[in-house]
């Protein structure tokens, strides 16, 4: 069996919804909170061993910080550093259908998938993703 070309065809608008709000600056959070988060923790990706607030270095070990910092070296630019993340999430409903795929062998695959698109009306896949 097969994915119906509705069902890609939903997945690909449901994908350009994500890039329209990159591009708009979603935040589902109303007060600003993801895009403060990402505002803040900028610094600590630009330069992991950057002093925090206080004056020391972080000493927690925050390894999406360096892999982040690994990113941004090739980027160089905010913009371009969170369409790559949502570019990469645009594979986690795919990953999801895959995974419902191999526990539910028997139920039909467009329904399976049509469920595994679910994942970007989550307010918080989304703003994580922007």
């Amino acid at each position: 069996m097969y994915i119906s070309n509705t069902n890609k065809i939903l997945y690909f608008f449901f994908s350009l919804t994500v890039f329209i709000g990159l591009f708009v600056g979603e935040d589902s959070s109303g007060s600003g909170g993801f895009m403060l988060d990402f505002k803040n923790t900028l610094t600590l990706v630009k330069d992991p061993f950057h002093p925090g607030i206080y004056g020391a270095i972080d000493m927690k070990f925050p390894i999406h910080y360096y892999i982040g910092s690994l990113i941004y070296s090739f980027v160089k630019n905010d913009f371009y550093y969170r369409f790559f993340y949502s570019t990469i999430a645009l594979v986690c409903p795919y990953l999801f259908f895959c995974c419902l795929k191999k526990k539910y062998k028997k139920i039909n695959l467009n329904l399976l998938f049509l469920a595994s698109l679910l994942i970007f009306m989550l307010p918080t896949f989304r703003s994580s993703a922007i």
